[in-house]
């Protein structure tokens, strides 16, 4: 019979270890991907138009961050946008690259905060809104066309602009979101 001197001894020996990190199934990973083909699909026809064409990056980043978490919502953002821009022919702003990152990464951080759906949707858009789209995005824009302007009077010319794209994504999501959950659960989380 063996004799320890102490617990961590005798853990060390029967190679007690701390919970393993989740990983990703292949059906995971599989359902990300499809989320990046999207992504980088919208935002290649999204770049054509300036920013002037509704895009619905927010809601498909949105729905990657939330159901697979914020890493997950991270790539489909940034690799959407990268490749999305590299399609439609322009070069990535890496502004513009950080706030679509940032899309999908936020809603993954706030559904950690255990809200309700609508609450997650509203503070996800909320936190994106400020963040992203009238500060980081706004100011890589401004950089580029700017034309003068300062930036406070860029930035209220764009969130005019942007309105209709935030609320129509706003909306979108609210609409498809409950389904998405129950078929995504049902055929990934189980």
């Amino acid at each position: 019979m063996t004799y320890y001197s102490s617990q961590q001894e005798m853990d060390a020996a029967i190679a007690v270890r701390p919970q393993a990190k989740k990983r990703l199934t292949n059906k995971q990973i599989a359902f990300i991907s499809v989320f990046v083909a999207i992504s980088v699909t919208v935002n290649a026809v999204a770049a054509r138009a300036m920013g002037n064409k509704l895009s619905f990056a927010y809601t498909i980043d949105f729905m990657a961050g939330y159901f697979f978490g914020g890493i997950a919502g991270l790539l489909v953002g940034g690799i959407g946008d990268l490749l999305g821009c590299l399609l439609a022919g322009y070069a990535p702003n890496p502004f513009i690259l950080l706030s679509s990152c940032l899309l999908g990464f936020i809603p993954g951080m706030v559904k950690k905060l255990k809200v309700s759906l609508p609450a997650s949707i509203v503070i996800s858009y909320a936190l994106t809104l400020t963040v992203c789209t009238a500060f980081i995005n706004t100011y890589g824009l401004w950089l580029m066309y700017g034309g003068g302007r300062t930036f406070f009077a860029y930035m209220a010319v764009r969130l005019t602009a942007q309105a209709p794209v935030i609320i129509a994504n706003i909306a979108l999501t609210f609409f498809i979101m409950p389904l998405f959950r129950k078929v995504l659960k049902a055929e990934i989380f189980n």
